[in-house]
This record gives C-alpha cells, structure tokens and sequence, in this order.
C-alpha cells in the first residue's frame, strides 16, 4: 500500500509546505502509483524544464528520489545518473523527517555546487563554519521536521 494512503496527514503536510514556500511544482501519480511534485528548476542559467521528486511507496522511511530531466545535467561526476537521477544526499543521512521541501533545496544546493565546480561527495549537510550557500542550507535545516 503507497504511503500517502496510511498517512494522509504526512501528504497534507507535504503539500503545504510545497505550496507555502512558492516551489512551482505540480503532484502527479506515475504508472506504479508513486506520488511525484514536478516542474522547473534554473541555478546559475542552468534551466531544467522537468526536475521530478518522486516518492518511494515506503515513504518516509525510503528517501525521495531526484530526476533532473529536461536537459539532463552534465555526467561529470558519478553523482548524476544516465538517466537523469541524482545522488543528493549520502544514503545514511536519508531521515524520514525530510519532505519534499527538503529535497528540492538540497537538489538546488546539488545543482549549485555542480555548476559552480565546488561538487563535493556527494552533498550533505555542512559544519557550521560560514559559506556562501549559509542562508539557504539555513532554510534546509528548518523544514527537515516541520510538525
């Protein structure tokens, strides 16, 4: 049974947060009935027509996989997928408190470091010293537990 099914207030929530925060995304069901937000994404000039957050059926306990489709972007690491997937996060760090928020700002923070040249292994949550991505991973750390 999908997540969304046995927790309708963990969807409720979701949702909100998506809408609340003014992410430009739409919910769609895909052929395996996976719940998934898309829409565009642009850092740096890089515009992504399709970036997709597509919901495991064991939601929240399996984390949220990231497609940035439309164009891909460049396979210059191993953390970008044939396919368009990308490795945002180190599994480990994966919490069934993250939402879609969540990943979608850690996939802008994935993209920035991509195209900036400062793509780490893989992205995770830095130590507190000071950088110039600070305010939004401040933004990253408030919507990890929004209840």
């Amino acid at each position: 049974m999908q997540w969304y099914l046995r927790d309708r207030e963990r969807l409720r929530i979701e949702i909100e947060l998506m809408e609340r925060n003014g992410v430009n995304y739409r919910l769609y069901q895909d052929e395996d009935d996976n719940l998934l937000w898309r829409g565009p994404l642009s850092v740096l000039g890089h515009y992504h027509e399709d970036v997709r957050l597509v919901y495991p059926e064991n939601f929240p306990y399996d984390s949220i996989k990231v497609y940035v489709l439309s164009p891909k972007p460049p396979q210059i690491t191993h953390h970008v997928l044939s396919n368009g997937e990308i490795c945002y996060m180190r599994p480990e760090e994966w919490s069934p408190e993250w939402t879609a928020y969540a990943v979608y700002l850690k996939t802008i923070e994935f993209l920035y470091a991509l195209y900036t040249g400062e793509m780490y292994d893989p992205p995770s949550i830095p130590s507190t010293s000071p950088s110039p991505r600070r305010g939004l991973l401040d933004m990253i750390r408030e919507v990890f537990s929004p209840w």
